[in-house]
């Protein structure tokens, strides 16, 4: 008898100390899902405040991507057959380049008119941008003069995240998603990179928008002061 009731206490310290861990490491998942959130979350309010005062500064992402007219650009003239030849496009034609040496800030995020706009940098004329810059002009390509692009069943988002460099760093980042609603299928775009892969879903990103409106992974989330 004694021998069972000993049993009975070690499986139910065996349990006990089993769900210790499993709660124990769910919290811990939870908190660095928390601090990841916040880290992004304020990087793109950095983002979005420290930009030039002319018409890149401002402390509400709403606000900004409103004022962005999207299918307004000087490329009117141009249409692209598909979505791969507009990113190729971006890729070739607009140079990366940090807003601290195109801007003269330490962040700006441009509409797509300023991003096709010629600029000198360390003395070469042409046409640069960063991430985001990158990531929105090829928003409004794709939806406003790519012909692939059908408006009754696509859509497409500008996307912002953490983006991992290496364990334990990470950078804020801007990509683009396209959904084809004639296929049904969701692609992930990068300009900077010129890639192209399609996915289940976009979940990477914490902030998303286009010339609807603002979106976010997190309910009600969009940046703004706290």
């Amino acid at each position: 008898m004694k021998i069972r009731s000993l049993k009975v206490l070690i499986t139910v310290l065996i349990v006990v100390m089993g769900v210790q861990t499993i709660l124990s490491t769910s919290l811990e998942e939870k908190r660095c899902q928390s601090i990841t959130v916040y880290r992004c979350r304020s990087l793109i309010n950095y983002a979005l405040t420290e930009g030039t005062p002319k018409s890149h500064r401002d402390d509400r992402a709403d606000e900004f991507v409103h004022r962005i007219r999207w299918d307004e650009t000087s490329v009117s003239e141009v249409s692209f057959p598909t979505v791969s030849e507009a990113l190729s496009w971006v890729y070739e034609n607009i140079v990366y380049c940090y807003d601290e040496f195109s801007y003269g800030c330490l962040e700006a995020w441009a509409i797509p008119e300023a991003t096709l706009t010629f600029k000198t940098v360390n003395g070469s004329e042409g046409l640069y941008g960063d991430c985001e810059d990158l990531a929105i002009l090829l928003a409004s390509l794709i939806k406003f003069h790519t012909l692939e692009f059908n408006p009754e069943e696509d859509d497409v988002y500008v996307m912002c995240g953490l983006l991992e460099l290496k364990p334990g760093v990470a950078a804020l980042h801007a990509w683009v998603v396209f959904y084809d609603g004639g296929e049904h299928r969701w692609y992930e775009i990068d300009p900077t990179k010129n890639h192209m892969r399609t996915i289940a879903y976009p979940t990477n990103g914490t902030l998303w928008f286009n010339d609807v409106g603002v979106f976010g992974f997190q309910p009600g989330y969009y940046p703004e002061y706290c």
